[in-house]
């Protein structure tokens, strides 16, 4: 079953309030990092499109940080240009590049992206969407240029089966599974994607052996 969009969303609204207030670093599973960086160097690489990105439900920007890092002396980076969203209210001094003039923070709802239609030639996700309402994915299609890509790496339900030592993390987790939010299998990853006007490309399972996760290559649709 699926919740209502407006009564998931203040549930989200209610976990990730003060999610980072504290000094819990609150992140993804680094090879899934490394994995999505290696998606989208490839992508800048063959050329994609405008060098211009929006990465949803980014947190402290530690994907951009690690972007950054690893590939800084690549002719691309110079004009790439990064948006990062979240709904977590992050003060400044925590986001990992506050000082980037090519990287600008909004903290924002993903069911409404403060951004014009067909701005990003790419949009990435990382361990974050898949919690939001699936309305986020039209929103997603949206602010993609019709030749653009969106990546999303969604979490595999396994991923939430064991309990969390954290009782705030274990109650949103229980919610997660009581409610049915992930996905449960390809198809329906596939299904909702194409309701929401992006074409699947690619899927893969990937694991760190202990964590597994669904890698999601998509496109918009042109029909």
């Amino acid at each position: 079953m699926e919740k209502q969009p407006f009564a998931h969303q203040h549930i989200l609204n209610g976990f990730y309030r003060g999610l980072y207030r504290g000094s819990e670093k609150h992140d993804s599973p680094d090879l899934s990092r490394i994995s999505l960086i290696r998606r989208m160097v490839d992508l800048f690489e063959r050329g994609l499109g405008p060098k211009v990105f929006l990465d949803i439900g980014s947190g402290r920007q530690s994907l951009e940080k690690e972007l950054k890092n690893t590939h800084k002396n690549r002719s691309w980076m110079d004009e790439l240009e990064m948006f990062t969203v979240d709904m977590a209210d992050i003060v400044n001094y925590k986001l990992l590049l506050a000082r980037s003039k090519k990287v600008h923070h909004i903290r924002g709802d993903a069911l409404l992206l403060p951004f014009d239609s067909s701005q990003f030639g790419l949009v990435v996700s990382n361990h974050a969407i898949d919690f939001l309402p699936r309305e986020s994915f039209s929103e997603a299609a949206r602010v993609l240029s019709p030749d653009g890509y969106a990546i999303f790496y969604f979490h595999h339900p396994s991923m939430i089966k064991s309990p969390s030592k954290n009782p705030k993390i274990e109650m949103f987790w229980k919610y997660l599974r009581d409610n049915e939010i992930l996905f449960k299998d390809e198809d329906q990853i596939r299904e909702e994607l194409r309701k929401r006007g992006l074409a699947v490309e690619e899927i893969h399972l990937n694991d760190d052996r202990v964590d597994k996760w669904w890698e999601v290559v998509s496109r918009k649709s042109t029909s």
